[in-house]
């Protein structure tokens, strides 16, 4: 296996991107009311468990190492361009992230809607990671 090629600004680019693309997809805007609907949870309830600093907090170091791990598999790839590198965010978006996140569906008796804006986040950014290494690889 080859050597992975890491441009730490590009990864900080990538994590920052898909924190923010959190932000927006779990807010008033995105999809904030009908997930805590779906979870049966109110925003109160919520807020009594991990602070948001702590939760924020989390998800930076959680988008990180995520990120991290999709700049390896971009330099292995050999994505040298946005479209490639987004091509390799689709295939771990929907062939690793969002296809392991049905288990939660069939085992948990999860609510498919759930799984829909939670794999949907997840997996749009890693495709937005993808775009931007692969924009940034040499």
């Amino acid at each position: 296996m080859n050597g992975v090629d890491f441009n730490w600004p590009a990864v900080i680019v990538a994590a920052v991107a898909a924190f923010a693309l959190g932000g927006v997809w779990y807010s008033p805007i995105g999809f904030v009311k009908p997930w805590l609907r779906l979870l049966g949870k109110t925003q109160e309830e919520m807020a009594a468990g991990m602070s948001p600093a702590q939760a924020m907090g989390s998800q930076a170091v959680q988008q990180i190492v995520t990120t991290i791990a999709m700049a390896a598999i971009v330099s292995w790839s050999g994505a040298g361009n946005v479209l490639e590198g987004a091509w390799v965010g689709v295939i771990a978006g929907v062939g690793l992230i969002a296809a392991d996140g049905l288990k939660l569906v069939f085992f948990e008796g999860r609510k498919f809607q759930l799984y829909l804006i939670n794999a949907g986040y997840s997996s749009l950014a890693v495709v937005i990671m993808g775009a931007i290494l692969g924009a940034w690889h040499s």
